[in-house]
């Protein structure tokens, strides 16, 4: 048995460290070759005061540090059995694997006992290596053959050449092997690199030998890429031009002066243009499914939209798109709509609104916006279903106020004097007898001359003849009653559908149309009379 007191002896003698270190340097031969990782441990064994002699079992373990709580093991425990002691002295092999030594300290615990004899004992204080296992290490420092090295490291034990690539050169210089690019003139500057790269009089070239700008690509398909690994941008040529996007499927963001939030935004969808301090917004894209452009600031919203039928343009408070009955339409067709995006006439306005506007009947009026008339003069027409305010309402499409009437006769002429139908309420008829006080007005529409104003309610009262009940008006006369001249006071006569000069005062209260404003000196024909029925 081994007492308590068995102590190792295992302090390196110099002249032993000297011994070890001869037989590392002399099985090292000419030529570098595959090295083991095993070193040669020897010590005292004593047993009790007397040197130890015979069979002993011994482990063996690597620790980072003496002692401490922060001891890490590196190595074992390594085994070794029935291992000869004589008079004290042992020596042993100890292999444990090449990535032990790399530097740091380390140290040897050893523990032992004899052969296969109760417990092992653990031996105190551990045992610093000493820098002759690090001598493992110098197994990779064999010489360097001409073109050639030996690794040792990452998994590399064989030779391996070393070989210039394309425009590059090693020069051996002593015992350093310079390596350098073969630039034009030995300047070190790259000037060909597989015909893809090119350095020329500080110009670069990616794909072209002959870079004219500082950096030039020449190249077909995707050029420069900018990524993080998920969002791409890129740049694009083909034969219908150059590209700029995002390759991958994210919004394309421009920004300005280091701009916190992006000063224009490009999706799939639209174009968003947001100016960097202040408070609204422009939008190109398909507002409310529509093609077009939305302005946005604070809480009211504006939209330029086309549907392909009618271009609309309309604003109101709120995110959202606005109605058509908060704008103006105006159709592929011509026609303007106010408050309505299906415009059924040149203007037509739908709302319960007041507005201000001048009115005129063809595209050479005074200035202002127009209500257009009807008739050949203008070829417009339009009506308004809510309130217009104007300060001067112009006319330039007809002379005469008048009013859709449905009369007693299928076909009436243009100019005929009519008179109120007394058997049908509501119609009219052709006058047939002179101071008729029924008179109504006489059928617009004679001698070119064509309503100014149209009166008359959807659904209500419409259709029939247009009957000018004021303005200026040509009617049908007839001069065999008394020649007509400008100023003469006009009724009904007996001549169906024609007026006449008024002759006898008394009889005409309640019968006159109007005054003569040209003159019939005889027979049939047109007079133009100034409507004022009395």
């Amino acid at each position: 048995m081994i007492s308590n007191q068995t102590k190792l002896n295992s302090l390196m003698k110099t002249n032993l460290k000297i011994y070890l270190l001869l037989l590392a340097l002399l099985s090292l031969p000419g030529v570098a070759h595959a090295q083991g990782t095993a070193i040669s441990y020897q010590g005292r064994l004593n047993d009790g005061s007397a040197p130890a002699t015979g069979l002993y079992d011994f482990t063996f373990s690597v620790y980072d540090a003496d002692v401490g709580p922060t001891e890490v093991l590196i190595a074992g425990p390594l085994a070794l059995d029935a291992v000869p002691v004589t008079n004290g002295l042992f020596n042993v092999a100890l292999d444990f694997g090449p990535d032990i030594f790399t530097s740091p300290a380390r140290w040897l615990q050893i523990s032992v006992r004899a052969n296969g004899v109760g417990d092992l004992t653990l031996l105190t204080p551990r045992t610093p290596l000493l820098p002759t296992p690090y001598s493992i290490f110098a197994a990779s420092a064999a010489d360097v053959v001409n073109g050639s090295v030996v690794k040792s490291l990452n998994t590399l034990k064989d030779d391996v050449t070393l070989a210039a690539g394309e425009n590059v050169t090693i020069t051996p210089d002593g015992n350093t092997l310079r390596i350098a690019s073969a630039g034009a003139g030995g300047s070190g500057i790259w000037p060909v690199l597989s015909n893809n790269a090119y350095y020329n009089a500080g110009n670069v070239g990616i794909g072209t030998a002959t870079p004219a700008r500082k950096l030039t690509v020449h190249t077909q398909g995707y050029g420069f890429e900018h990524t993080d690994g998920t969002i791409r941008l890129g740049t694009y040529l083909d034969p219908t031009g150059g590209w700029l996007g995002t390759v991958s499927d994210h919004p394309l963001k421009f920004f300005v002066n280091d701009g916190v939030q992006p000063s224009m935004t490009i999706t799939a969808n639209d174009v968003l243009m947001t100016p960097i301090g202040s408070l609204g917004l422009v939008n190109f894209g398909t507002p409310n499914g529509e093609n077009g452009m939305t302005i946005r600031r604070g809480n009211t919203r504006a939209d330029v939209r086309f549907n392909g039928v009618a271009l609309k343009l309309v604003a109101g408070l709120g995110s959202g798109p606005p109605g058509s009955e908060y704008g103006i339409a105006i159709t592929t067709a011509g026609n303007v709509g106010i408050g309505t995006e299906t415009p059924g006439a040149k203007l037509h306005a739908e709302t319960s609104q007041t507005y201000t506007a001048a009115v005129y009947g063809n595209a050479t009026g005074l200035g202002g916006v127009g209500v257009f008339g009807s008739g050949p003069a203008s070829g417009y027409s339009g009506y308004f279903t809510g309130k217009v305010r104007v300060g001067v309402l112009e006319i330039a499409g007809g002379s005469d106020l008048a009013e859709p009437f449905p009369m007693k006769e299928q076909h009436i002429e243009k100019g005929s004097v009519v008179v109120i139908d007394d058997e049908h309420p509501g119609r009219l008829k052709r006058s047939t007898e002179a101071y008729d006080k029924r008179v109504a007005g006489i059928v617009s529409g004679a001698n070119g001359v064509n309503p100014g104003i149209a009166l008359h309610q959807e659904g209500v009262l419409e259709g029939g003849e247009n009957v000018a009940l004021s303005g200026r008006v040509y009617v049908q006369a007839d001069a065999t009653f008394g020649a007509i001249k400008p100023g003469d006071l006009l009724t009904t006569s007996d001549t169906p559908g024609h007026a006449m000069k008024v002759t006898v005062h008394a009889n005409a209260q309640g019968a006159i149309l109007g005054k003569a404003m040209s003159g019939l000196k005889e027979g049939k024909g047109l007079v133009l009379v100034l409507v004022t029925l009395q």
